[in-house]
């Protein structure tokens, strides 16, 4: 846990994409699909989806110096969706995260 600002980064940001990833192991398409709870549409396959876009923004956008809204920190979204993850995952077949 020691290094420069950019090492530190992305020990992070792979840590976060290792955990959605494993949340996602060992389940099929359909169940990676599967909603959370009505109404919500949140599913396993929408966080992955939503978190490549947000890493496209992020770095095609902001760390390019291109204009764009206000940005949001890839570490931080990772982190508040991999705890939905979570949830998704052990309503898919009961396993817990780590």
């Amino acid at each position: 846990m020691t290094g420069d600002e950019r090492q530190m980064l992305t020990v992070w940001l792979d840590s976060h994409r290792t955990t959605l990833l494993s949340k996602c192991e060992l389940i099929d398409g359909e169940a990676s699909a599967r909603r959370g709870a009505a109404p919500s549409s949140l599913s396993l396959l929408g966080l992955v989806r939503h978190m490549s876009y947000v890493e496209w923004h992020w770095f095609d956008h902001v760390v390019a110096g291109k204009p764009s809204p206000p940005p949001i920190s890839v570490t931080e979204e990772y982190a508040r969706h991999d705890w939905h993850a979570d949830l998704l995952r052990e309503q898919i077949d009961g396993s817990v995260g780590e």
